[in-house]
């Protein structure tokens, strides 16, 4: 008996939503007992990343303004991971804030975020479906030394006590033009750190990021997240 080759075509077009996509080829080969011939085949998937990017969301004025407030605060201390503060994974420098406090650092950034999420929960209408969520009260500014950064992948939702995330938000304080994006490796996608950018991207493993580090320029961001809401 001949061998049957099953072959799908790469096909350019758009998926049905019209969100960005990429087209990836996985070569394949089943193996079958018996007289069944063995079968190679393509398998193309079409992804939409669901990594949302909103540019001019906040004017350099409003940045200028938080980073004035980040700089001159206080209460900064050393950035934390789950096991505490561990520079070679997480080298930063961190406010922990509460939208609740309601100053003016926390009002520029709850409307900032409205606008974008409006937009985000059009383009996923999944987001409608699942258990209520909401913004979470908690969230962070934080500030990245020339050199510093947060190199280690890692997602926003991977044990039992932070499963409850949905989306992570965060917003580029400053421009940097030396490194000091935002890597996605399982997308190939790294976004660059722009004054006033919003991302939005899901919390779960499927979206392992990381900061690029940069050598010579500082580096601010705001961040914190949406969650199921108990």
């Amino acid at each position: 008996m001949k061998e049957q080759v099953a072959s799908l075509g790469r096909s350019n077009a758009l998926p049905p939503c019209g969100c960005s996509s990429a087209v990836e080829r996985y070569p394949s080969k089943l193996d079958v007992v018996g007289s069944i011939p063995i079968i190679r085949f393509s398998i193309i998937t079409i992804m939409n990343n669901f990594i949302g990017v909103y540019d001019n969301v906040l004017t350099l004025e409003q940045c200028d303004s938080i980073i004035h407030y980040i700089d001159n605060s206080p209460n900064i201390r050393r950035g934390m991971i789950a096991s505490g503060v561990n520079t070679s994974m997480k080298d930063s420098w961190d406010i922990n804030k509460l939208f609740r406090d309601e100053n003016d650092v926390d009002r520029t950034i709850h409307t900032a975020l409205k606008k974008c999420v409006k937009d985000y929960k059009i383009k996923n209408p999944e987001l409608d479906v699942i258990g209520q969520w909401g913004l979470e009260n908690k969230y962070n500014l934080q500030k990245y030394l020339p050199g510093g950064g947060y190199p280690q992948p890692h997602c926003e939702a991977s044990f039992k006590n932070n499963c409850h995330r949905v989306i992570v938000w965060m917003i580029y304080l400053n421009t940097v033009t030396d490194d000091g994006g935002t890597r996605f490796p399982q997308y190939d996608l790294t976004t660059d750190a722009v004054a006033g950018r919003v991302v939005l991207w899901p919390t779960s493993w499927t979206h392992f990021h990381h900061g690029i580090i940069s050598k010579t320029q500082y580096k601010y961001i705001a961040t914190g997240w949406y969650s199921f809401m108990s």
